[in-house]
């Protein structure tokens, strides 16, 4: 699924939802899909996930993609996908994402150390990112995806400052998310 990563990199931003609340998800949902908001992950934490996805999709035009996150199991992936989702996002390596492969189906794989990274790619996982979003290494999915021509992301809490100082010189691609949407997530390619 590199058309989902290339469209992915060149949005730069995939906002996730989570919540208690699954009126108020569906309402911050269609309010960032009516701003132009291409890509939303839902995460299946929130209350009644299934049903925040189902209607995020409904209501998304063909451009929106609506994804599910916090994917653990192939449970997971069958209810999200029947759901709606159309990509999944997953905090470790687990069965979810070669069950996410299996149906063809983009996954971004939550990964710290080289072995996680290593693994979810061998998998056949779209991306690496790091997780959680504030590693004691912060680069180190980047650092195991460069020599070995794989892909990775790095999202979570960093603001453009501090992603600026830990990039090597001359480096202009970046992941980030946390205070504020600013560019958002794109690729370490």
């Amino acid at each position: 699924m590199t058309d989902f990563f290339r469209e992915l990199a060149r949005e730069r931003l995939l906002v996730i939802i989570r919540g208690t609340d699954p009126e108020a998800a569906i309402a911050a949902g269609r309010t960032l899909i009516g701003s132009g908001i291409r890509f939303l992950e839902v995460s299946l934490v929130t209350t009644d996930a299934l049903r925040v996805i189902s209607e995020l999709a409904r209501l998304a035009s063909d451009d929106a993609v609506i994804g599910a996150g916090t994917v653990l199991t192939h449970d997971d992936v069958d209810r999200a996908a029947d759901a709606g989702a159309r990509f999944m996002v997953t905090p470790a390596v687990t069965e979810s994402v070669a069950e996410s492969v299996a149906r063809g189906i983009p996954v971004l794989a939550g990964a710290l150390t080289p072995t996680e990274v290593l693994t979810a790619m061998d998998l056949g996982a779209t991306a690496a990112q790091a997780f959680p979003g504030r590693p004691r290494r912060p680069l180190l999915p980047a650092r195991v995806a460069r020599p070995t021509a794989r892909r990775a992301v790095r999202p979570g809490g960093r603001s453009r400052h501090r992603t600026r100082r830990r990039l090597p010189r001359g480096r202009r691609r970046r992941g980030r998310s946390g205070q504020s949407p600013g560019r958002g997530c794109r690729s370490w390619r």
